[in-house]
């Protein structure tokens, strides 16, 4: 018990650690100063947009306000709006890189939209913009020493680009109209299927989104899909990740049926992404849900091009000695279907925040506890390097994604 004790105080640090975010210019557009009583502050940490979209969803409203609600990236509903945050939030903070600011907007396959429904009838684009579709999938902001200032641009959301791509973001709190909030039709789907347990797998769904799109506009149009493939699902969906042989054979032969269009299909695996447990971001290969990165199925020199992997579809071709099923490293802006899966994308994820947090290990070891389990870890030191570190705590939560189970999931 008190192995386990060390284990969750070294995940609380790890959390607490990551949790940390630097925000400045806090303050209130007043109504009485012709605003909307919402609060909104500056990102200083350089981020990508979909971490930064993260990051926005943890915080806290400011100290002082009533709010309860968590943050979004910020939603620029009028000129009025964007004169505030170009006078009140990101003025004098311009990056080093790049003076732009990530705000709420993002490209999917239907069209320009809020992260939060709400309406984009109000736009304040710059000349030209926005351009590079299908590549520059999200929406900043062009701080005060540009010439173009308080204009916006769409840009690169994506690893492996320039540098710039990283930018502070603005926050926002603040309830949201629920009259006005539109809902984007979801995008084009087929093959729906569920991996049962009892056919040895995990209970998740998986479809083929069937209409080509660049990996970025896969994963925004899903991650706005709101279907729900079997009713009491209470997951959203995200690009697949495959974490088995098994699970890479059942996609390849219950899933694709050899018609798409490229002969190979997304899968939501790129190379270095923000990493839950140490707050950095990494070089390796990574799953957008987070989980842990295992055995791959790369064909023979399959990685070594670009920054998001495809699987190969049946009639498809790949590197000399590859198969149907096999994996490719390829440039994102190559327009393909995808596969996407429904499920809680970790075992011990009992908030379902996509992320193995300090409750979620707390309540999985004492759910192994209590069964009386032989997998319960014997030792917080999982690597066996005589201390305790955030190396062990991710080596035992991939401890528990490996060895929990269908079974663990269905349960607890």
């Amino acid at each position: 018990m008190r192995r386990c004790a060390g284990l969750l105080a070294l995940l609380l640090l790890a959390t607490t650690a990551f949790s940390q975010v630097d925000l400045v210019n806090v303050k209130q557009w007043k109504v009485a100063d012709g605003g909307n009583d919402h609060w909104y502050a500056l990102i200083i940490d350089m981020n990508y947009w979909d971490d930064a979209l993260y990051i926005a969803g943890t915080l806290d409203a400011p100290a002082g306000s009533v709010l309860s609600s968590k943050g979004h990236l910020a939603t620029i509903l009028s000129a009025q709006e964007n004169s505030f945050i170009m006078q009140n939030i990101i003025s004098g903070t311009g990056g080093v890189f790049s003076d732009q600011f990530w705000i709420g907007g993002y490209f999917s396959f239907n069209g320009w939209i809020w992260t939060t429904n709400e309406p984009m009838s109000y736009t304040h684009w710059g000349s030209g913009e926005p351009n590079n579709m299908g590549l520059e999938t999200a929406m900043s902001l062009w701080g005060a020493s540009l010439s173009y200032a308080g204009l916006w641009n769409n840009s690169f959301n994506g690893d492996g680009w320039a540098l710039h791509m990283r930018q502070r973001a603005v926050v926002e709190w603040g309830p949201l109209d629920s009259t006005s909030l539109v809902t984007p039709p979801p995008p084009p789907i087929c093959c729906l299927t569920q991996w049962k347990s009892a056919d040895g797998g995990n209970n998740h769904w998986y479809a083929l989104l069937n209409q080509q799109m660049t990996w970025e506009e896969a994963a925004a149009a899903v991650f706005q899909m709101t279907h729900i493939p079997q009713p009491g699902t209470r997951h959203q969906p995200y690009m697949a990740s495959l974490n088995s042989a098994e699970e890479n054979a059942f996609v390849l032969n219950s899933v694709l049926t050899g018609g798409s269009p490229g002969k190979t299909v997304w899968l939501g695996a790129r190379h270095g992404h923000y990493h839950v447990m140490t707050g950095k971001r990494t070089p390796q290969w990574v799953w957008l849900s987070n989980e842990p990165f295992y055995g791959t199925h790369w064909a023979p020199g399959g990685n070594d091009t670009g920054l998001a992997a495809t699987m190969i579809d049946r009639g498809g071709v790949g590197p000399a000695g590859s198969v149907a099923g096999d994996w490719l490293s390829t440039h994102f802006y190559m327009r393909y279907w995808s596969i996407i899966e429904w499920g809680n994308p970790y075992c011990g994820d009992v908030d379902d925040s996509k992320r193995v947090n300090v409750v979620d290990v707390s309540q999985f070891l004492q759910w192994l506890a209590a069964k009386g389990s032989i997998l319960a870890p014997q030792n917080a030191d999982a690597t066996g390097d005589g201390t305790i570190n955030i190396a062990d705590a991710v080596r035992i939560v991939a401890f528990i994604f490996q060895n929990g189970g269908p079974l663990a999931c269905a349960e607890w």
